[in-house]
């Protein structure tokens, strides 16, 4: 989720898993959708978390993740080209092969032709930006591929043994991301420094009211003019913004002052994903 050469000496700090908040994501909260969201690990590798969401229990199925020209498949720095998760842990699997120099071909299995619930992070796989990135233009997103090389489906079984392939349902209200942007947290000014220069302009814009950073998404500039994307002034990361940000921000300036532990979200590099309404 970060820039290494813009951020470089901040890489390394660890990264909150779960980045923004799943509501960020555009679809009505109760149609079902495939989406990439985006996380640093503690090592600096960008990790692509697959998130379904709302999808009915199938008991097979594959897709395609296509990347923009921003992004290359790669491994991380232990070799590894993807990760299973925990919700693939009652009997389904999942698994992540390369397709291309842009793009993932993800696979999902259960066993014995039971329908499993396989909604939450359920796949990883790890990208890193290309020569041609642009925080403007890199969406990572689901497509459904059709052809006799791919075989795309989400296949739920009926107790009478029918099958219904969810997937073109699912991608009907399956977000398109538009871009994704680096940022600080807590950084509102995007000098590269949280301090109380970014406390005083959370604290100017939230002494009446507060900011839902969903809602602000596409017009957080008229509030927060120099803020690389929403989510920055957000401190807590609860997708929020209010008076009690800027206190936190105001308390990690103190702490980085004095030499103190901070163990809050302030100061880390996330990734902020926008998403079509």
């Amino acid at each position: 989720m970060k820039t290494k050469k813009l951020l470089a000496p901040l890489i390394a700090v660890s990264m909150v898993a779960g980045a923004m908040p799943i509501s960020n994501v555009s679809a009505a909260s109760n149609d079902p959708k495939i989406y990439v969201d985006l996380h640093y690990e503690d090592d600096g590798d960008i990790r692509a978390d697959v998130m379904l969401e709302n999808v009915p229990t199938f008991f097979t199925g594959s897709f395609h993740i296509d990347l923009s020209d921003s992004w290359t498949t790669t491994n991380n720095s232990q070799g590894r080209f993807f990760t299973t998760t925990d919700c693939t842990g009652s009997g389904g699997h999942a698994s992540v092969h390369e397709a291309g120099e842009h793009g993932a071909f993800i696979f999902i299995t259960s066993t014995d032709m039971e329908n499993i619930d396989f909604n939450g992070r359920l796949v990883s796989f790890y990208v890193a930006k290309s020569e041609n990135y642009d925080p403007n233009n890199n969406g990572i997103n689901v497509v459904y591929k059709s052809g006799e090389n791919f075989v795309d489906n989400l296949y739920h079984s009926a107790p009478d043994h029918s099958y219904t392939n969810l997937l073109p349902q699912t991608l009907e209200t399956t977000p398109t991301m538009l871009g994704a942007y680096e940022y600080k947290v807590g950084d509102v000014n995007s000098d590269g420094y949280v301090d109380a220069v970014d406390c005083s302009m959370v604290w100017s814009e939230t002494k009446d009211r507060s900011y839902c950073v969903d809602d602000i998404k596409n017009t957080y500039q008229s509030i927060f003019p120099k803020a690389k994307c929403a989510a920055a002034p957000d401190a807590n990361q609860d997708n929020w913004i209010s008076y009690e940000d800027g206190d936190l921000i105001l308390q990690y300036y103190a702490d980085m002052a004095t030499g103190n532990e901070n163990n809050t979200n302030v100061g880390k590099i996330d990734i902020f994903e926008l998403f079509d309404d």
